[in-house]
């Protein structure tokens, strides 16, 4: 009895040492210690009702065959959203709600790949996932977004002058973080610009596009994938694509058109400089000319009226009141510098001495005409008196006998006659 004992310890003793050395011998043992189960560093995206694969995968490739490939997904009870082991899907473990939608590649088993196929994606489907090798210790995670999104562009062309910078706008409504995506802008097959892994990728870009693209990185996470475009030429023209992988695209149309010829630019700006130039200059000397006008009116108004009544005027020159309203009367409405205050003051003080010997003079010739047509009055009455004289000194004659006195006075009486004659004419 104790015998078969010893023996029988002595047999499980033998058994786990050459498994143990079987084990540390296979070459495929010794490999899926140093293998890493790989999912998806980028986000999965999927439209309601379409069909999406989570992957993942052993790397190094490690036969999975024999291997329980479990899938879950955090939040959800009960967890499991795919359970295979032995070979089949353990369907009392699997959640209801993704009865009938999973399946697992059986022939890619072998090569490491334990990726799962989700069908009919419904909105709930979104989270992160977990593919996990229980027996080996490896699990690795993978995200799902589940879009509902659209791409909208622009239903109107976008117009651009050559050599500016143009904004070709397009974004997700409603709006979606498109941080984890990637997104590409095409114009044609032409790739303009490309987005992956958080970052642009230039490699892949069109060379007649390289340095001219920018995505504003700050407005993704709003789902604003709108494409900056600089230093734009005639061959940039056409429709442009822009999309999210999985989801729907939208298009951009662009016009570009030619800049105004730089010559008749140029003209037009000298134009309107000149023009507003000599706006200025006229409206300027307009307001100077009505300013002198307006004072040199004042000024002639004033004197035409001590010309008109000088003794009115001179008369209220003597008062101090009147003086100082026909200085204020006088003085100018405007002026810029004391100059010009002064000239005009010695203008004003000129022109009123002239007028003052004017007026002397004026009077003085109204002084000898009187005094010239007093003295032809008195020669004139002077003269008909003698005529007078001498016509009744003729008649007495003519009357009576000549005297020899008289006769000597009176050679030609009628000479006389005539003189008074043409005296009173002249008079006439």
């Amino acid at each position: 009895m104790i015998q078969l004992e010893h023996h029988d310890l002595w047999r499980m003793m033998e058994s786990m040492f050459l498994s143990l050395l079987f084990t540390c011998l296979n070459p495929t043992v010794l490999l899926a210690a140093q293998t890493q189960l790989i999912g998806s560093h980028q986000p999965i995206v999927a439209l309601v009702g379409d069909d999406v694969l989570l992957p993942c995968h052993l790397e190094p490739a490690v036969s999975a065959t024999y291997e329980t490939v479990v899938w879950s997904k955090a939040g959800l009870e009960p967890k499991y959203v795919h359970y295979h082991q032995d070979g089949r899907l353990l369907f009392e473990k699997q959640n209801p709600t993704y009865s009938l939608r999973t399946r697992l590649f059986m022939d890619e088993l072998q090569h490491g790949n334990v990726s799962m196929k989700i069908f009919k994606v419904k909105l709930s489907d979104a989270g992160t996932y977990k593919c996990s090798l229980p027996a080996m210790k490896k699990e690795a995670d993978v995200k799902l977004i589940v879009g509902q999104s659209d791409v909208i562009g622009s239903h109107q062309p976008v117009k651009v002058l050559v050599s500016n910078d143009i904004i070709l706008p397009c974004h997700l409504e409603p709006p979606l973080d498109v941080t984890t995506l990637s997104v590409e802008w095409r114009r044609g097959p032409a790739l303009v610009h490309v987005y992956r892994n958080r970052r642009d990728d230039p490699v892949s870009q069109d060379q007649n596009f390289k340095g001219r693209t920018s995505l504003f990185q700050d407005e993704m996470t709003r789902g604003n994938i709108s494409l900056k475009l600089t230093d734009v030429t005639e061959q940039d023209a056409g429709n442009y694509t822009c999309s999210v992988p999985k989801l729907h695209k939208s298009s951009v149309t662009l016009v570009v058109e030619p800049q105004p010829a730089r010559g008749f630019h140029s003209t037009l700006i000298v134009i309107i400089a000149v023009t507003a130039v000599i706006a200025v200059i006229t409206a300027s000397a307009l307001v100077i000319y009505l300013v002198i006008f307006n004072g040199k009116f004042l000024k002639n108004r004033k004197i035409r009226e001590r010309q008109r009544f000088p003794k009115t005027i001179q008369s209220s020159d003597h008062s101090t009141v009147g003086d100082d309203e026909d200085k204020q009367f006088l003085r100018p409405h405007w002026t810029d510098n004391s100059n010009t205050n002064k000239l005009s003051t010695e203008a004003t003080d000129d022109k009123s001495k002239l007028h003052e010997k004017g007026e002397k003079i004026f009077q003085q010739q109204n002084i000898d005409m009187h005094r010239h047509s007093s003295r032809e009055i008195l020669d004139i009455s002077l003269s008909t008196g003698l005529c007078q004289h001498d016509q009744s000194t003729a008649a007495s004659t003519n009357s009576s006998p000549l005297k020899s006195g008289n006769f000597l006075q009176n050679k030609d009486p009628n000479n006389a006659s005539l003189k008074c004659q043409h005296l009173s004419e002249s008079t006439l």
